[in-house]
């Protein structure tokens, strides 16, 4: 089990996973973004997304382009979802 402070995140992570032996192809990989962000639009993290085989996106609906600060419980809680349903 991850756990990522006591539900506040003050700090925004960028998570890579990947075993020496797996090709980049099966990295897990999470695209976040807010829905009201101005720096990355969500239209470009969705194509990000969908160019990266096997990742996850994620949209956190009350949030610019700071959703660990926005939404701290809501960050933290689906990071830890996506960290631990790693092998």
């Amino acid at each position: 089990m991850v756990t990522i402070g006591s539900g506040k995140c003050n700090l925004a992570v960028t998570v890579h996973v990947c075993r020496e032996t797996d090709s980049p192809a099966k990295a897990r990989l999470m695209v976040i973004t807010g829905r009201f962000d101005m720096n990355v639009a969500p239209v470009f993290a969705y194509q990000m997304y969908r160019a990266i085989p096997n990742a996850q996106f994620t949209v956190f609906e009350k949030s610019g382009h700071l959703p660990f600060t926005e939404e701290p419980d809501a960050f933290a809680s689906r990071v830890e979802s996506f960290l631990s349903a790693i092998p």
